[in-house]
């Protein structure tokens, strides 16, 4: 599946299983991989990146994603975006032996400009969220 491809599934299954989605105009981007205009003066920025799943530690790998997003973020301040989130996404998030999931994203700390960070599961279409402001 072509990149650009993947990310339109992604963030439709995001929209449709996060019940409080902003309304607004959902625009494909670069750098953010998504605008959603709210209004001609709020705007969320949305990045979107996929764990890379070479280990079987969940929270090593959500480390590992937000330290490489948290350095394109500085691009980002200079566009007139209100928030700034993340949506990290996995084919499966069972598949990390993690023990009980909800339980580790609930103690993770992380060091991020991002405003909110998520996480799909795009196997049983789940949005946990792991951090905001």
């Amino acid at each position: 599946m072509e990149q650009k491809e993947e990310e339109r599934l992604v963030m439709h299954l995001f929209r449709k299983n996060l019940p409080d989605f902003p309304k607004g105009k959902l625009l494909p981007g670069e750098s953010p991989d998504y605008l959603l205009r709210m209004d001609r003066r709020n705007a969320i920025g949305i990045e979107l990146t996929r764990l890379t799943e070479k280990s079987d530690n969940l929270i090593d790998e959500i480390h590992l994603a937000v330290s490489k997003k948290n350095d394109k973020l500085s691009h980002y301040q200079n566009m007139k975006i209100n928030y700034y989130w993340l949506l990290i996404y996995t084919n499966d998030i069972f598949k990390y032996k993690s023990g009980n999931i909800q339980n580790k994203l609930d103690r993770l700390v992380l060091d991020t400009g991002f405003d909110r960070i998520w996480l799909l599961d795009l196997f049983k279409e789940s949005v946990f969220n792991i951090y905001s402001k």
